[in-house]
């Protein structure tokens, strides 16, 4: 029998991510699809590493994060010093063999 390349398959893993509400912000910028565009070094989700530019942000607080739920609205709906749950996804690639 032939012998097929392995190939990389993409996978999206999700994660939790907990932060606190400040009102110096996250540090996190994100696009229209909720996807991390950067993430600044000297802030709190920075700090953490925990998050990396293109995950993507599906929940706060349980809630999911859409064109209809944006995150801007879901966290004012949190006070300054409330708890920030975010559900990331990351893209990871497994070997495919």
């Amino acid at each position: 029998p032939a012998v097929q390349p392995s190939e990389d398959v993409p996978k999206e893993v999700t994660s939790t991510v907990e932060l606190v509400r400040t009102p110096l912000g996250l540090g996190l910028s994100i696009d229209g699809r909720n996807k991390v565009t950067a993430i600044d070094d000297d802030s709190q989700a920075g700090r953490t590493g925990l998050f990396a530019v293109h995950d993507r942000l599906v929940s706060l607080n349980g809630q999911p994060l859409s064109s209809s739920s944006p995150l801007e609205e879901l966290l004012d709906a949190v006070e300054v010093g409330g708890k920030l749950s975010f559900e990331i996804a990351r893209q990871v690639k497994s070997r495919k063999v």
